[in-house]
Parts: C-alpha cells; sequence; structure tokens
C-alpha cells in the first residue's frame, strides 16, 4: 500500500510542479565495496562487465570529483558518522568506533527507519591475543580461542542496525571467511560452495524481503562487499572470462581506459596523465612466465568485481519486485583506491592455511609454475601490487592510503528514480565527500542530527533535485602522515614525511604537474588552512596509557624498555613519525633500533635473538649521533645517524605498536603480541653533577609566555595606562582579558618598543641588542621601492634578517638549562631561517605580515588569533604533561593593518554606543578578538595550574597606525607607526608572575630589549656579552630599585622614509623626562619635556638650547659607538625626481575621495573629446582636459559583467571565470560551430575582495549606484536576485540600483528596480543615480567617500529625454547611427557634469579621484566604433578600446594625454595606491600613479580571454596580448593566429602574423603561459556529450 500511495502522491506532484518528487520517505541502499580502482567499472572507463552498475549509471547521476577517506576504516567511519575518521576514533585503520559518535542507523531509525547491514564492518578494534602461534592457527578455523573477534559492543547491531551479517574484521578468506557473525552471534562453519560475495548479496536480499513485509515504513541497507580487497579469491568460471585480457599488460590498460573515459566526457580531452607508476617493474622488462602470472592477478581481480556487479543487480532486481526501486537511493562508492598491498607473512588478521590444513601460498610460491594454477583460490594469499593498482585508478595519481587522488577518489553513483528527475544520465563535476552521505540521508528522511555532535559533511540534496551545493568549502585528508586539502580547483597533497605538492585538479587530476614553486602562495594559504584544521582534530587512539611525548629534539637520548620476548614480532614503542623519530621493534627475532631524521632512516639490528625469556633492552643515541643497541648489558649493534633529531616531532609515544606514521622500516599495523613494560625515553645519562643540577632546574625553572601584539597603540586598551592620563584608556574598546593580567600584575606607564617598526622591535626583543647596533633600521625585505629613490637623503641597506651570529632568548635558556623548551607562534618577520634556526623547537616557520591579513584566514579565525592561541596551549599542555619547563613566544598578527574579527564580535560593536574618542568599529573588533584570545591562552594556562611558576610579558612591537576615529588612535600622544613621536615607540606592556604584587604599577621606562636580560636575570644568566643593552626590569617588578642600563638614556634610530615620506628619517634619545628628535634632513633639533607635554607640542630646543645640545652630543656618541648605519646625503636630489612628492595626495596627508565611474557599452569614439563630431559632451571634455585622458585603455573583456569583476576585484575574467555577459547561454554558439563556450561563473563569489572592502576597513563611506549584473541568474521580480552576491554584501555601505539587471526595464520612472524607489514619474534614470550620489557625499560628512557609479546608461534599451530626442533627430552621419544614442550619451554627460558641480560646491573638487571609463565598446547597432575594428562582444579594438580619464587636481596636471595601454584591473592597486594601502596579494593589475606625472609603469604586455559566444553570436571564441604596439589575437577554435600593430593599424586590417612571424610566436606563448597562470577555462569540444 505504501508504495501506491507513494506512486500516486508522486505522479501529483509531477503534473503540479513538472518536478517528479517523493511524497513518501525513501529507502536508503549504500553499496561500498573495497579497493575498487577508479577506473574498474564500465560505466567509469573499465572493460569489466559491470552492466548492472552502468543501468545504474544511466539512470543515475555520476560523480566524477567524490573523495573517500583513502583507507577502509576511515571512510566507513566517515561515511556512517557525515564526520571526519579523526573525529570518531578511526584517524588510523584497525580502531574501534567512538561509542559518542552516533551512526547513520542510530539516527533514522527515530525517523521511522528500519536498518540493516552486510558484509564487512570493519569498525572494532581486532581482539588482541598473546600466543601469535595460537592466533593464526585460530584465523585458520584450527584452534578455538574462546574469545570474540572484538567487543561485541561495538559490532554493528549494537550501532544503530536491526539486521547483521558478515565479518568484522577486515582481511578474510572469501572462501571460508574468519569472524563472520550473524546477528551478534559468530558462523562457525560454511558450505563447501561457498562465496563471501554471493553471501552478501543473498543476505542483502533477504533484508530487503524482511523490509517489505512493513512496507509503512522505509529502510537504510547498508551493503558493504569486501571485493575487490584482498587476497585475490574469485569463482574459477568468472575469472575464465578474463581469461587473457590483461596479457598486454598494465601501461596497456591504463591507455586504454583513459581513452575510454576521455570519450566518456569523464575529463577533457587534453588531461596529462604520468605513465604508470610501476615501482621499477617494467612490464617489458618481465619474463614470459611472470608477465603470465600478473595478468592471472587482475583477471582474477576483475572476476571479483564482475561478481559484485552480479550482486547488485540481483539486489535491483528484488527491489524493483518488491516495488521499492523507484524510491530507494542508491549510493554506490568505493572505500578507497585500488591497492598496491601484496600482503606478505601469517599473522594478526592474515591467517596462513584453510580450515582442512592446506597452505595458502603467498606471493613468493605462488609466481613457481607447480602453484600458478592456485592463484585466485584459498590456497592463494596475494594482492594487485603497485603496478596493476595504479592501472586500476586510471588516470589518478598513487593508490590505497594516499591522499593523493588515486587514494582518495572515489567512483560515485547515485540512482533515485523518484527524485533525480533532470539529472538522471548525467555526469557531474561537483565536488562531495563521503561523509556528505549521512547528512544528505538525514534531510531526505526528516530526520535530525544529534544535537551533541556536529557533522562536518553537509548535504547533497540542493545538488540531487536542484543544482545547489557548496563547492567553496575545504575538503581536508590525512592518514598516515600522508595529507593534502581540496579548495575548488586546487589541491596540496603529499606523502608522508614530504613536502607539500599543489595541483590544479580541473587541469590536471591526475596531478602530474607540481605547482609549488610557482605559485607559492596559493600554497602556504592551503597548508596554512590544513594545519588550523589538523589541530582541531582529535588524534588517533594511543595504545598505551604511557602516550605523553618526551622531548627528543637536539639532544642525547637514552631509550630502554623491557620486552616479555625476542621471539615475537613487532613493535616495542616508537616515538614519532615519517619524518622524525626514534623506535626499536622486533622482526623475525632480531631486534632493531631505527632513527629518522628529516625523512632519511637510519637503523641498526641485533643478531637473531635465541633467548626465550625477557629482553633488558636500552639503545642510545650520543651527541656526536653514534647509535648503540644492547641486549641484558651486552652491545648487539652500533651505528653512525645523520644527527641528532633536529625538531620535535608531532607524532606522539606509542608503545606496542606504532600508531602513528611509521618510523621505522615495517608494515601497519605492526603490533607487538607480547608485553612491553618499563618504557622509558629520557636524556642520555650524564655525571652525578650535571644530572643533579639539571633535574634541580626541570624540577623549579619558571616558564615564560611573551606575548607580542602587532602595531598596538598605547591608548587602545581599556586599561588606564597611566591613571593621571584619561586618554591612556580607550572610551570605546573593551579588553577584560587585558585587564585581567594588568590586575595579577605590573603595568607600565612607560614602556617603549625597540623601534617603531615591526621587524626591528622584534629582533630586538629576542636579543637584547637595539636595532640601530644590529643594523636592523626597518623592515625586512624593503631596501628598495619608492622610500629608497629619489630622497634628499639615501638611505642605508639594512641587514634583511635576524643573524644567526647573535644569541637569542630561547638559545641563552637552552644553553643554560637543556631542560627548556621553546616554541614561536605567529608572526615572525625576521627572515634567516625561522624560528627553528633561532633556537626554537617548534614554531609557525618564517611568517610576515601577509599570513594575518589573507582573505582566507577562517571566519573564526581572524588575523589567525585563536589558531595561534590553540597551537600555543597544545604545546603548553605537552610541555606541562612532560614536565619540561617552556619559553613560549606568541606573535600575534593583530592589530596590523588588514583588519579582520569575528562577525558577532563586529556587531557587537556596532551595537555598543561609540566614544567621544574612539569609535572605530573594524579595529575594535579586531583588538577585542586578540583580547577573547588572550583569555584563553590565560584560561589554560591557569586550567595547567602553572601560575605560580610562571612569568607572562604583554607588549607590542610598536604603535599603531592612524585611524578614522574622532581623534586620533594614538591620542593623546602624536605621530604613528613608522615615526618616533610616542604614538610610533610607547606601547602596552604588562608582565605577571611570581613576586610582582598584583595591580601594581611602574613609572620607570622599560623597552622591548629589557626583555631578554629580565628573563635572563629571573633564571640566573648573568654572563651576558656586552652587545646587550638592555637591563633588568627585576628591580621595577620586584619594587626593590631603579633598572639599570649600560647606558642611562634610550635611544631610538629611525634613517629612513615613510608615510608617503611625512616620515623622515629622525634619530632620539630620552634622557629622563626630556626627548630630543634629531632629523637628519634638515639638522633641526627638537626637544620636548614627556613630564607635562605627553603630545610633544612645545618644542623647549630654543628656550633650552644647552639641554638640546647636551643631549645631542649623548646621541651622536652613541650612534658612533654602536657604528650604526646613517642617511647620506644624495647628491643628485631634486624634487621633481621624487616619485612620492610628485604622487603625493596633498601637503595635508588627508586621504582621498573617490568617485569611479563607469557607462555601459559607451564606445572609444562617442564622446566629442575623443573626436566625435556629432555628440555634444561638454561636461566629460571639461573633465578631460583637466587630468588625464588615455587613449590606449581597455576594458578587461568586450562585454560587460566581466569587466565589471575584473574592476572591482583587480583580478582579470579569466582567474575569476567570469568571461562573458551573465546569463551565459546554450544557445548562443553559433549552428554548425565545432567548439561552444568556457564553462563559467554566473556571480562574484563574496570571498573575493573587492575595492569597497579595502577602503572600507580604513574608514571609507561606500556606495554604489546603478548596474552591478554580477549577482547571478535567479530573477526575481523587479530584478532581484541572490542578495549574497549584492553590493551590499561586497563591501559597500548603500547600494541604489544594483542588481541582477544587465540593462533596465526602462530609463523612465517608474524604473521597476526592487531596489530603487519611485520617486518622481517620468523621471530619467541618470539624473536620479547623480542624486542619489550627491546625497550620499552629503551624508560622508567627514569621511572619505568611495562611490561607484556604473550607469546603466547607454545601453538598451534606447531611450532618452524628448528634448534630446529631437535635438539629435537631424544629427546623422559618421559618428553616430542611431540619434537616440546621442541623445542618450549627452544626457549622460550632463548627469555626470551635475555630480562634478555638486563637488565644486562642497569644496571636495582638490581631494577628490574621479575616474570616468566604460565596460566594454560600442553596440553596433547603435554606435559607430570607426576607426576601430567591429563592436561590443569581439576581441577586436572595437569591443574592448574604452573612453578612459582620471582627474585628481592636487596630483595630477591637468591637460595630458597618455597612450600607455591600461586595463580595467590597475584601477585596484592605484586605488590601494593614493590612499597608502598595502597591495593585495594577488593582482591583475598595475598600479597607474606613475603615469600621473609622466613617469613609466613596469609592464609588458596586458591580456584578454574571451572563450564564450556572445548574445549576437558573431564573434571568434578568442584570446589576446597587448605588447607594445602590437596585438596578438589567438582564434581558440582553429588555432588561428592575428598580429597586428595597432599603433600604426588601429583598424587592425594589416594581419603580420606570417611577416613577424617570430614575434607572433613569442606573444603567442606568453599568451599561452597567461592562459595558464590564470587557470582560464577554454572553450569546450563538441558535441559535449
Amino acid at each position: 500500500m505504501r508504495i501506491l500511495v507513494s506512486l500516486y502522491l508522486s505522479l501529483i506532484s509531477l503534473l503540479c510542479s513538472g518536478t517528479l518528487q517523493s511524497a513518501d520517505k525513501p529507502n536508503f541502499l549504500v553499496i561500498m565495496v573495497d579497493d575498487m580502482g577508479y577506473s574498474d567499472p564500465q560505466c567509469f572507463g573499465g572493460e569489466i562487465d559491470t552492466p548492472h552498475l552502468n543501468d545504474l549509471a544511466d539512470g543515475g547521476l555520476r560523480f566524477t570529483q567524490f573523495y573517500n577517506c583513502a583507507r577502509c576504516c576511515p571512510t566507513r567511519a566517515s561515511l556512517l558518522t557525515g564526520s571526519y575518521p579523526h573525529r570518531v576514533g578511526l584517524a588510523r585503520n584497525g580502531k574501534t568506533l567512538a561509542a559518542t559518535a552516533p551512526t547513520l542507523a542510530e539516527l533514522l531509525k527515530p525517523a521511522g527507519y528500519q536498518t540493516g547491514m552486510t558484509g564487512k564492518w570493519h569498525l572494532s578494534e581486532l581482539a588482541p591475543t598473546t600466543d601469535s602461534q595460537q592466533r593464526i592457527r585460530w584465523m585458520d578455523h584450527q584452534h578455538n580461542l574462546g574469545i570474540p573477534f572484538a567487543d561485541p559492543a561495538s559490532y554493528p547491531r549494537k550501532r544503530g542496525f536491526d539486521h547483521y551479517y558478515g565479518v568484522i574484521w577486515g582481511v578474510v578468506d572469501y572462501f571460508d571467511p574468519f569472524s563472520l557473525v550473524h546477528g551478534q552471534n559468530e558462523v562457525k562453519d560454511v558450505p563447501d560452495d561457498f562465496y563471501l560475495t554471493d553471501s552478501i548479496t543473498d543476505y542483502s536480499i533477504d533484508y530487503i524481503h524482511a523490509f517489505n513485509k512493513n512496507n509503512e515504513k522505509p529502510f537504510f541497507l547498508y551493503v558493504a562487499y569486501t571485493a575487490p580487497h584482498w587476497p585475490l579469491h574469485a569463482k574459477p568460471d568468472v575469472i575464465e572470462k578474463y581469461k587473457g585480457k590483461y596479457d598486454a599488460g598494465w601501461n596497456a590498460l591504463k591507455a586504454d581506459r583513459f581513452q575510454r573515459q576521455k570519450d566518456m566526457k569523464l575529463f577533457p580531452q587534453n588531461t596529462p596523465i604520468d605513465p604508470v607508476i610501476d615501482r621499477g617493474n617494467s612490464w617489458d622488462d618481465l619474463t614470459a612466465a611472470e608477465k603470465s602470472y600478473q595478468s592471472r592477478k587482475m583477471e582474477v581481480h576483475a572476476a571479483m568485481i564482475d561478481s559484485v556487479d552480479q550482486g547488485i543487480g540481483r539486489i535491483i532486481d528484488t527491489l524493483k519486485a518488491t516495488g521499492e526501486l523507484e524510491n530507494t537511493v542508491i549510493f554506490f562508492l568505493s572505500d578507497n583506491g585500488a591497492s598496491p598491498e601484496i600482503p606478505g607473512y601469517a599473522g594478526y588478521d592474515r591467517n596462513g592455511q584453510t580450515r582442512d590444513g592446506k597452505i595458502a601460498h603467498r606471493e613468493r610460491e605462488l609466481k613457481l609454475p607447480e602453484h600458478l594454477s592456485k592463484l585466485g583460490s584459498a590456497e592463494s594469499y596475494t594482492g594487485l601490487g603497485p603496478a596493476w593498482a595504479n592501472a586500476a585508478n586510471s588516470p589518478l595519481r598513487y593508490w590505497k592510503k594516499e591522499s593523493f587522488e588515486g587514494g582518495c577518489r572515489t567512483p560515485l553513483i547515485v540512482h533515485w528514480p523518484a527524485g533525480l528527475g533532470g539529472k538522471a544520465g548525467k555526469i557531474t563535476s561537483n565536488i562531495g565527500h563521503v561523509m556528505d552521505i549521512a547528512p544528505t540521508c538525514l534531510e531526505l528522511a526528516e530526520a535530525k542530527q544529534d544535537a551533541s555532535f556536529s557533522m562536518d559533511g553537509e548535504s547533497l540534496v540542493g545538488l540531487l533535485q536542484r543544482s545547489e551545493v557548496n563547492q567553496d568549502r575545504m575538503l581536508y585528508f590525512e592518514h598516515m602522515g600522508g595529507r593534502a586539502a581540496r579548495y575548488r580547483q586546487w589541491k596540496i597533497s603529499a606523502l608522508s614525511g614530504q613536502p607539500w605538492e599543489l595541483f590544479n585538479i580541473q587541469q590536471d587530476p591526475a596531478e602530474t604537474t607540481n605547482l609549488a614553486i610557482q605559485q607559492p602562495i596559493r600554497l602556504e594559504e592551503l597548508s596554512y588552512r590544513w594545519h588550523d584544521w589538523f589541530k582541531t582534530m582529535p588524534s588517533a587512539p594511543k595504545t598505551s596509557s604511557k602516550s605523553a611525548t618526551a622531548p627528543i629534539a637536539n639532544r642525547a637520548l637514552s631509550l630502554s624498555c623491557t620486552a616479555s620476548s625476542g621471539q615475537r614480532d613487532g613493535v616495542l614503542f616508537a616515538l614519532g613519525g615519517s619524518q622524525h623519530g626514534v623506535a626499536l621493534h622486533i622482526k623475525q627475532a632480531r631486534l632493531t633500533f631505527s632513527v629518522r631524521s628529516n625523512g632519511e632512516l637510519k637503523s641498526i639490528s641485533s643478531p637473531t635473538v635465541a633467548k626465550q625469556g625477557p629482553l633488558v633492552i636500552e639503545a642510545t643515541l650520543a651527541k656526536d649521533a653514534k647509535m648503540t643497541l644492547e641486549i641484558n648489558g651486552m652491545i648487539v649493534a652500533t651505528g653512525q645517524a645523520d644527527g641528532l633529531i633536529p625538531v620535535q616531532p608531532q607524532d606522539g609515544l606509542s608503545v606496542n605498536d606504532d600508531d602513528q606514521s611509521n618510523v621505522g622500516n615495517y608494515g601497519d599495523p605492526f603490533r607487538y603480541a607480547g608485553k612491553v613494560t618499563q618504557v622509558r625515553i629520557g636524556p642520555l645519562k650524564r655525571s652525578t653533577k650535571e644530572a643533579h643540577r639539571s633535574n634541580n632546574e626541570q624540577k623549579h625553572a619558571p616558564n615564560f609566555i611573551v606575548i607580542l601584539s602587532d602595531d598596538q597603540g598605547w591608548g587602545t586598551t581599556s586599561i588606564p595606562y597611566d591613571p593621571r592620563i584619561k586618554q591612556s584608556k580607550s572610551d570605546f574598546f573593551q579588553t577584560p582579558n587585558m585587564e585581567r593580567l594588568a590586575a595579577v600584575g605590573m603595568r607600565f606607564t612607560q614602556a617603549y618598543s625597540a623601534h617603531t617598526n615591526c621587524s626591528p622591535s622584534r629582533a630586538a626583543l629576542l636579543t637584547g641588542i637595539s636595532p640601530a647596533a644590529l643594523h636592523f633600521s626597518d623592515i625586512v625585505d624593503r631596501n628598495t621601492g619608492k622610500y629608497y629613490i629619489g630622497n634628499r637623503l639615501t638611505p642605508p641597506v639594512h641587514v634583511n634578517h635576524l643573524d644567526s651570529g647573535t644569541v637569542t632568548i630561547p638559545e641563552r635558556l637552552k644553553a643554560y638549562n637543556s631542560a627548556y623548551m621553546t616554541a614561536h607562534f605567529g608572526k615572525w618577520h625576521l627572515n634567516g631561517g625561522g624560528p627553528q634556526a633561532h633556537g626554537f623547537d617548534t614554531g609557525d616557520g618564517a611568517t610576515g605580515n601577509r599570513e594575518g591579513g589573507l582573505k582566507t584566514n577562517l571566519p573564526d579565525d581572524p588575523k589567525r588569533a585563536y589558531s595561534i592561541t590553540r597551537s600555543s596551549i597544545d604545546w603548553m599542555n605537552k610541555q606541562v604533561s612532560r614536565g619540561s619547563p617552556f619559553y613560549l613566544q606568541v606573535s600575534h598578527y593583530a592589530t596590523h593593518l588588514g583588519y579582520q574579527s569575528k562577525p558577532e564580535t563586529t556587531a557587537q560593536l556596532k551595537s555598543r554606543k561609540p566614544g567621544k574618542r574612539h569609535d572605530n568599529v573594524k579595529f575594535g573588533a579586531m583588538i577585542e578578538d586578540l583580547d577573547t584570545s588572550l583569555g584563553q591562552l590565560l584560561d589554560a594556562a591557569d586550567q595547567l595550574g602553572i601560575l605560580d611558576n610562571t612569568y607572562i610579558i604583554y607588549t607590542a612591537d610598536n604603535g599603531t597606525y592612524p585611524t578614522t576615529d574622532p581623534e586620533n588612535i594614538n591620542g593623546p600622544l602624536r605621530g604613528s607607526k613608522a615615526t618616533l613621536w610616542e604614538a610610533g615607540v610607547r606601547v602596552p606592556m604588562m608582565i605577571s608572575g611570581p613576586g610582582i604584587k598584583a595591580g601594581s604599577l611602574s613609572r620607570q621606562k622599560a623597552v622591548g630589549y629589557d626583555i631578554l636580560p629580565t628573563i635572563c636575570d629571573i633564571v640566573g644568566i648573568h654572563d651576558l656579552d656586552e652587545r646587550v643593552e638592555g637591563g633588568s626590569l627585576l628591580p621595577a617588578l620586584y619594587e626593590t630599585g631603579p633598572v639599570t642600563r649600560p647606558r642611562d638614556e634610550l635611544y631610538f634610530h629611525w634613517p629612513h622614509y615613510q608615510h608617503q615620506k611625512l616620515s623622515k628619517p629622525d634619530s632620539t634619545i630620552i634622557d629622563g623626562d626630556y626627548k630630543l628628535h634629531y632629523f637628519w634632513e634638515s639638522g633641526e633639533m627638537q626637544l620636548f619635556n614627556l613630564a607635562d607635554d605627553l603630545a610633544e607640542t612645545n618644542n623647549l630646543a630654543e628656550t633650552n638650547p644647552r639641554k638640546a645640545a647636551e643631549m645631542n652630543t649623548k646621541l651622536k656618541q652613541y650612534l658612533k659607538d654602536i657604528k650604526a648605519q646613517l642617511p647620506t646625503p644624495n647628491k643628485t636630489y631634486t624634487p621633481q625626481n621624487d616619485p612620492v612628492l610628485q604622487g603625493r595626495q596633498n601637503m595635508s596627508g588627508s586621504p582621498p575621495n573617490i568617485i569611479l565611474v563607469m557607462a555601459d557599452d559607451l564606445a572609444w569614439m562617442d564622446l566629442a573629446c575623443q573626436g566625435n563630431p556629432l555628440v555634444e559632451t561638454p561636461h566629460l571634455d571639461k573633465f578631460a582636459s583637466e587630468g588625464i585622458r588615455f587613449t590606449s585603455a581597455y576594458a578587461a573583456a568586450p562585454v560587460c559583467s566581466p569587466t565589471r569583476a575584473a574592476l572591482i576585484t583587480g583580478l582579470a575574467p579569466a582567474r575569476l571565470r567570469i568571461t562573458n555577459h551573465i546569463p551565459d547561454r546554450p544557445q548562443f554558439t553559433p549552428d554548425g560551430a565545432t567548439y561552444t563556450g568556457a564553462q563559467m561563473f554566473d556571480y562574484l563569489a563574496p570571498s573575493y575582495t573587492t575595492i569597497a572592502e579595502r577602503l572600507k576597513a580604513t574608514g571609507y563611506a561606500t556606495g554604489f549606484f546603478g548596474k552591478w549584473h554580477i549577482a547571478g541568474t535567479d530573477v526575481g521580480p523587479l530584478g532581484r536576485g541572490s542578495a549574497k552576491y549584492y553590493p551590499e554584501n561586497q563591501g559597500f555601505d548603500v547600494n541604489i540600483g544594483g542588481c541582477i539587471y544587465g540593462g533596465p526595464p526602462t530609463f523612465f520612472d517608474p524604473y521597476r528596480i526592487h531596489n530603487l524607489t519611485n520617486r518622481k514619474e517620468g523621471e530619467y534614470l541618470p539624473d536620479r543615480l547623480a542624486d542619489e550620489v550627491c546625497q550620499f557625499i552629503d551624508k560622508a560628512d567627514d569621511s572619505p567617500f568611495f562611490t561607484c557609479l556604473w550607469n546603466y546608461s547607454v545601453h538598451w534599451p534606447m531611450e532618452a529625454p524628448d528634448h534630446l530626442l529631437k535635438k539629435y533627430e537631424s544629427k546623422t552621419g559618421p559618428g553616430l547611427n542611431d540619434t537616440r544614442y546621442g541623445a542618450m550619451i549627452e544626457a549622460l554627460d550632463a548627469s555626470f557634469g551635475k555630480i562634478m558641480a555638486h563637488l565644486d560646491k562642497r569644496g571636495l573638487r582638490d581631494n577628490t579621484l574621479v575616474i570616468f571609463t566604460s565596460d566594454n565598446g560600442g553596440f553596433a547597432g547603435v554606435s559607430d566604433n570607426r576607426p576601430l575594428r567591429e563592436s561590443k562582444g569581439h576581441i577586436y579594438e572595437g569591443g574592448i578600446r574604452v573612453p578612459l580619464m582620471i582627474r585628481w587636481p592636487t596630483v595630477i596636471s591637468p591637460g595630458q594625454l597618455n597612450d600607455t595601454p591600461v586595463i580595467s584591473m590597475d584601477f585596484f592597486p592605484t586605488i590601494l595606491d593614493v590612499c597608502k594601502l598595502e597591495a593585495e596579494p594577488l593582482c591583475d593589475g598595475v598600479s597607474l600613479t606613475p603615469l600621473f606625472n609622466n613617469k613609466q609603469i613596469d609592464r609588458s604586455s596586458i591580456f584578454f580571454h574571451f572563450p564564450n559566444y556572445a548574445w549576437h553570436r558573431s564573434n571568434s571564441l578568442a584570446g589576446a596580448v597587448r605588447s607594445g604596439d602590437y596585438k596578438l589575437i589567438r582564434h581558440y577554435a582553429t588555432g588561428e593566429i592575428e598580429l597586428y600593430n595597432v599603433t600604426e593599424d588601429i583598424s587592425e586590417t594589416n594581419n603580420l602574423s606570417s611577416t613577424r612571424a617570430r614575434l607572433a610566436q613569442r606573444l603567442n606563448a606568453d599568451l599561452s603561459e597567461w592562459l595558464l597562470k590564470t587557470n582560464a577555462a577554454m572553450p569546450r569540444k563538441l558535441p559535449l556529450e
């Protein structure tokens, strides 16, 4: 009855909606095979007979980019829990599924589902045994140990399945399987003709019939075939079908399958592929006998899959017979790729004989002629091996276990007649993961997830029933040290212990070309996100409670234990993994000591151990890397390692097994069957005196936590740093955890960073030496550029890295007390090899500013504040657990520019009443997130119980940048970062620890380079070298006296330029209350008394010249003593040669307003100033005369949407994959075409950074007005589209009229645009938008503003005010094809003039940068593009050359013409440059500011990519490059190229490709390289399917 109701309601649904949707809850059938190759089924390119899978594919949806977890157990755990396997105890094979993780079966039962499972469970840890020989006999069915196969509480019947029949273990004999269970009970015997695959099928059919008896309830059936997992066992008659089929070998198999895959459109025709990975066993080098043996193995593998397909056919027939097929969602997939494994000896989970005592021959014996016929029978026990496995995974790289595609990509077929509708028979390249299946089923079943357990997977229902699926998420992989991450088309992959490789999976699915060197930034972004994900994953369960990790890095070691027997194989214990570590194991009665360093393995082994009893074992690694191995006090082996372990490994201690990535040369798993006791790993024994001293220090040595914020101003916290000064506390920002630290320790009212910029301060903190003495006077990697050329003084070339010759805090601590462990997390910015080259045991590497400001930082991890803190807490936990004292430096990226914060934090500040001094929400939210992360660190230290022996030091590297707060963010201090005014160097500093009075305050001066001597004083290091300039702060902290330094004064040295050179070379001295500045350009001295003039406003140099002269003498002598680098006069200096002075916006330095006006479809010749004789554009003509008019300006594309996306992001349309006007439709492809357009996005994803977002973050008011047209194709009433793609979600405060429309329904009110309210009937749209812009300018008040006015004019429809239509009735002839068009242009000009007049009225003209351009060439029907060739929608000049004028009165001289080729992407870097903001990490444009003063830009070529047909269907699919005077066009469908000198031949009439063939070849190669670099999508060959 349920079926009839379902079909009836489904029919009603179909009639009503046109889409077949099931009214009843569907059944779910998940069919998972084991170790099947990606290309094994016919429907994925294989030759194996799989007609029933083919039927499922023909009626279902095939996924070509679906992922598993690369190994049996992890994938099964992920499938059933919807989570990464690490969360549920299955990071490694062979463990038990966590009882706290609900399974899909358990979640479906409350929703009314019947549940059943057949086949391989493999989610229960195998039962341990003590006697390996008895265990083998147990698995051979020759001995009964009387124990269950695993904990019965972990069997499927206890995890939500009503019915179960299958094997608990992962590896079994197919003809007589061990661990076979029905329900909870062991199946002790099987019939003679038993074959496990068939039995799984039989029980699956029985369960379907049982479910059907209660057909009011839907069912969930999980069928987990063991095939084709080794051992290779198949029925003889099925093997016979494939006899001789693989005689050509694995190379031919891979090639044949790959060709079929391309023919089936599973992969593009141009997909690169590597040869078979055969590990040196070339097919051609095999003997005839070896080839025969290898062919036979593949025949058996094929037969195993054939039998699975037969079983699936029988199951489908049963579903049909019971009427359930229509509404059953069938998922078919594999748990991992084909396996390279060739199983060896009997043991652990592998039998050695049949029940009746016949030997199960391994690989070596099976190759013998007398045993070859046994291959495939119960008397054989082998696997495919690497070459066949790699071929079976065609075209993918590697195999099972690895996180490369061959290990983790699986075929997936989803079949659901009642629900797929138009998706049936399709192939999708959407990305999915096995953990998505559980949430998909739950959504379709209307079942709830467990509130206490959050799934990582995402439902695929949107994809199955519609087309919506999240393709922006990241997927992560890790198994036994192999690892990967996938984001969009990008994937990083790595073998265990090997470096990351980067691939463009969309272009290179076989991972043949490593792009890590070409794209280091993308590699770093993805690897950072992987590491941050991995830190959140629970580690794999340990095999011993003694799993705390001992420190082994950079020290001589002693390892010891007692093993119960030398006759039992396995790992005794291991610490570390495949990159670094140590291990002891026994194999074939030989004891081996392994040391792995930087991935290289050194091992020494004993002779065969004859002794039966316990072994007392000791292994040592001496300082000289000598290895020794002792058994019962006798040295049995010696050797030499490459050195000490250089880095503390991440993998912990495992006893009785190596349950992380393997240290030694042994298989996995390799569990020791005996007993291991008295495990010890520690430092190599020393003299009694040394040992006593070390132990005493280790017990009592204090911990140190140094927290360094970035660019944090003195008065930016809610702490009154100086109670006498009200402004030392923010009236808006709230930092309760900084208050908390101050409340338990001491804060310094007059603390200084060692320098006004970050790198020098960081170097001084670590070394105790001033930046001037280190010759570290500016940030790393900045010794050239605009601040180093054209100056009155030439700045010195400073050092660019932390010198290895200087001794750092961690190096001093470790030299004094080897027990100290050290770590640095966060921003390093000192080059020099990173933290680990300077005494730190671990850290985040040689990071810089960029990592903290990346937009790819996770939403819940702004500025990486929380992940840095998590890393710090995890590391602290390890040190405390092992009893090691530590030095931890937490160097935050906040509060550096590139503001980031959690959305909820931002919302809190937005709802808070602004302060009178501070009201900057972005900055405030960032500093409050920083404060929250500090609280997490303090909580962790408290919970660890270490606060009574831990010193916590909090300070900043320098002051902050100015912001848009009502008062200077740094107030009352003068200046900012990169100046030596107080705001540049006075910073917060708090110190807590033993003996420091809670809530105390010190008015003694402190400076960043005091931290090293303070720490040294605390631990008892007193022999500091004479270069150390800092003094211990202990007298201040303990309130016992003054701080003493080698010099009484504090000195600061800044011999450079910054802030548009408003910050000039300056050196200062602070002596008592007085501070003297010496400005090197002018020789001027300025003297201030900080005690009563903290703002440095009252220069006392003239009234107290003696004091000024005295301090100046001390300053000059100091600089001489330390051999400071000084700026030197530039004898050729003139202001005209100073590019910064010439380009500086104005003397006030206030940020400019910016108006970016873009017309729609306005041609290059459509303005009078461009030479058009018919149109009248007086306002634009006047505007052009007041600035620069560019004669070789280009739109990024010949149609609107790509140009708009490129302009606002600075990224090429090719890179954005927005390459045509939206929507791009199939019907645009001309009849008879051989290619159709490239696939593209129809929206600008919010993940891209826009100009508006960058400016908004610095306090700009941002407004958008007019045509957006990059918001998707989901058209609602009045142009309403998906709001998430709208301007207001791309950085704009205001959006008027920006929606999904590419052209307005009408240019007259009522406009019929949902976000443009009607105002006055008959009003003209350009006039209305101009009014809106003027009102926005007025509302901006004193804030700088960024306005995008992207007019709908002069796009269709051709509508203009009546008086202009009449005016242009008689204006016909060259220059105008439609008089209405002329009227529209003049109306556009008038609206532009209205805005310019408003700027003049408001007095904003001089400091407003105005840009006017167009999005593409003119429309052929109305515009006369002559002399340019073609029009909109063509890649010839008429489609892409556009007007461009820029005016900025205080910077740009009027009346300039410039013929430099420029393009839409240039506006983003130009605007950042004029606003003095850091450049984007990735940008396809360049700043045009040099052109403002007749300088040149550093670029040789600009590129274009138009791989789609425009609406007119008449264009060529083409790319182009403009280089100097020349332009090359490549037609993608034919390969034809054209070359023109567009300076001499602007009409592109004289093709020079044959006469200038060498130039054409070079430019064509340049275009190819650019297309590859931008990951451009190319046209697709027809037919597509």
